[in-house]
């Protein structure tokens, strides 16, 4: 299926209806103002999970070696350092 190119105008107008074709008919738009396509609305690549399918994964996971979880915290490290990035404190509000 083509994208549809409608205005901004429109799409601000008509956004339920745009939403309701995009979720039932899988449609997609291409958004316009003026002369340029500036976002595009389709059925989004996301799917929605349960909490047991998540408790499963994670179960079924397995489990980084002691030596494995050591070389990723320093590779997180030295990608902070690099992106001067300081790690975050969580508790921190």
């Amino acid at each position: 299926m083509r994208p549809r190119e409608v205005s901004a105008t429109e799409a601000a107008r008509s956004l339920g209806d745009l939403l309701a074709r995009v979720r039932y008919r899988g449609e997609i738009f291409l958004i316009r103002r003026g002369k340029h396509i500036v976002a595009s609305l389709g059925p989004s690549p996301v799917t929605g999970v349960t909490g047991r399918v998540l408790a499963e994964r994670r179960s079924a996971r397995r489990r980084m070696s002691a030596r494995e979880a050591a070389g990723f915290a320093r590779d997180v490290g030295r990608i902070r350092e690099r992106l001067n990035v300081p790690p975050k404190d969580p508790w921190e509000s």
